[in-house]
Formats: C-alpha cells, structure tokens, sequence
C-alpha cells in the first residue's frame, strides 16, 4: 500500500510537466501499463506500444553550450519563429508548423540538449535556464536578431525563461498546452518523486504520456512514443526535476510583451496556467490530445501565424 501511495505521488506530479494535475487513472493503470511495454502487447488505444519512429527531417547541427543541436529550419525571409518541443520529445514533433509557416517565415525548431539528435551535455545539467544559453547559441549562429518564440509543454517553459530573460529580442510568446507551476509542492514530495521515478524512468513516463495522448491521432502517438524512447533516462529525469521547480507563474508575469496560451481541455484545470493566471489570452482547442500542434496542425500553425504577424517588430 505504501507503494502504491508513492508511485501515485510521482505521476500526479508528472502531470506538472502538461496540466496541473495526473489525476488519479494514471495510477490505477501504471501496473497493466507497464507489462504492456514489456512484453510489445498493444495498449488499450490499439497503438503497439514499440511503433517503428517516423523519418527523421533534415537539418543542421549547431555548435550550443552542451554541444551539438540538431536544428530543422524552413523559410528565409520573413519574421522569425522558434519552436521548442516537450520533455522527451524532438522538433519533429513540430514538422506541420515548420512546413506551414516556413512559406511566409523563418522558422526553426532544435532539438533541445539530450533529446533527437542533439548531444546530451557532459554534465548532465537540464535547467531550464540552461536550455535558454542553448537556445539563444542557436539564434545567435543563425543570425535570428529579433524572434518569437512557442513552446509546448515543458517547452513553454523554457519558452517563458527565454522571453523573461531576454524580452529585447523575444518578439512574441506562445504556450503551447504549457507545463504548470509545480513551485508550491514541498520539496520532500518532489524528491520522493524523483526517487521513484527514477526505478523505471521510461516505463512510468510512458503512462504517463499514453494519459495525455487520448484522443490522438495514431501518427502522434507513433511520434511521441519514439521520442520518448529515444529520450535518455538522465534527460527525463534531469527534465522532470527543473520543470517542477521551475517559478512559471513569476517569471512568466516579467515578459510584458504579445503573449498567447493555446490550450487542450487537458489544461482546464485548477492551477494550470491557463486558470492560475486570469490575463494570460488562450485560444481553447478540443478535440485534441496533450500535442495540439500534431493532432491540431491547421490551427495551431494560423494562431501562431496570427501572432507573429500582430506582434510589433
């Protein structure tokens, strides 16, 4: 029993990471969960669990603090755009916006350090402050003077410590289905989490995540599981830990410039920041899974059009 209170602690924590809370069926289904993805039988959704992971894009690699990003890009001319992915995802997962918007704009989506096909850093640092450094190496060897900047998930996170730290260059901000404020937890909930987190570390986000992708589209599930296979332990755990100490609400009120939440019901949630932050503008999408920008393509991609073309210069 003293078990299973704990394994509920860490995934009703790991809903931080999209919504405010897991809520209490990812608990009740982490042990069929788990057998599943190890034994290759299918998930209740019908998705196998060990999908084969699409193609990889093309792109670049730039030189960033923690080593090489892999970084897709579309456009040449026109406003700039960054795109910055989830815990355990990749920019793939962002392949319909680069291909929508990189007709009018420049738009560019990493890898973040130690995810795809980017280099996991030799000190195993996941900060989200030290994404920021990374993230404006990319801007700075791609010569993206001025840029807005959307994140999903934890990505909005990291999204809102690059707008927070450098509002002279960000011209616009998008939340993507963004992370909560996890800063009220007591930090010994936090650390337990982590310690059992850490038993299984894909197995238990894998529960996770398949909570979040209901309702989606099989090519995102295909998408999101590889990702997250591909994820580094270190990285998911590493991840996990900045993003619930992670102040979101306080630094998200030091950016003052065009800000925009886009949102799944997954986020209508007591504090999440679409309901903790009454001022902060969000578009509501549904129906729609945790990753709107691949079950949701065509809005997604005309709402961020939208503001990068409002936004001042």
């Amino acid at each position: 029993m003293a078990r299973s209170r704990r394994r509920g602690r860490a995934r009703r924590l790991l809903g931080w990471l999209g919504i405010a809370a897991a809520g209490t069926a990812v608990a009740m289904i982490a042990r069929a969960e788990r057998e599943r993805a190890r034994g290759g039988v299918p998930a209740p959704s019908g998705e196998p669990v060990d999908a084969t992971p699409p193609p990889e894009d093309a792109g670049l690699f730039v030189d960033a603090l923690a080593g090489r990003l892999f970084v897709r890009q579309r456009g040449e001319s026109g406003a700039a755009l960054l795109l910055v992915h989830g815990l355990g995802g990749s920019g793939a997962q962002w392949s319909a916006q680069l291909a929508a918007l990189g007709q009018a704009f420049r738009v560019v989506a990493p890898d973040l350090r130690g995810h795809g096909r980017s280099d996991a850093p030799a000190d195993g640092e996941q900060a989200i402050a030290a994404h920021v450094d990374d993230l404006l190496a990319v801007a700075d060897a791609l010569g993206l003077e001025r840029f807005a900047v959307a994140g999903h998930s934890m990505g909005a996170l990291v999204a809102i410590e690059l707008a927070a730290r450098a509002p002279q260059r960000v011209r616009a901000l998008a939340l993507v289905d963004p992370g909560g404020d996890g800063t009220d937890e007591p930090e010994e909930e936090i650390a337990a989490a982590l310690e059992e987190l850490a038993e299984d570390p894909h197995a238990d986000f894998a529960v996770h995540y398949r909570e979040f992708l209901h309702g989606a589209r099989p090519a995102t599930t295909r998408r999101v599981l590889a990702d997250l296979r591909a994820t580094p332990e270190a990285t998911l755990l590493g991840g996990y830990a900045a993003a619930l100490r992670y102040p979101a609400r306080e630094r998200l009120a030091a950016f003052r410039g065009a800000t925009l939440c886009i949102a799944s019901a997954l986020n209508d949630a007591p504090g999440s920041l679409p309901r903790s932050v009454p001022e902060l503008p969000t578009e509501w999408l549904a129906p729609a899974s945790h990753w709107l920008m691949m079950d949701r393509p065509e809005e997604v991609s005309g709402l961020l059009a939208e503001l990068l073309a409002s936004a001042p210069g």
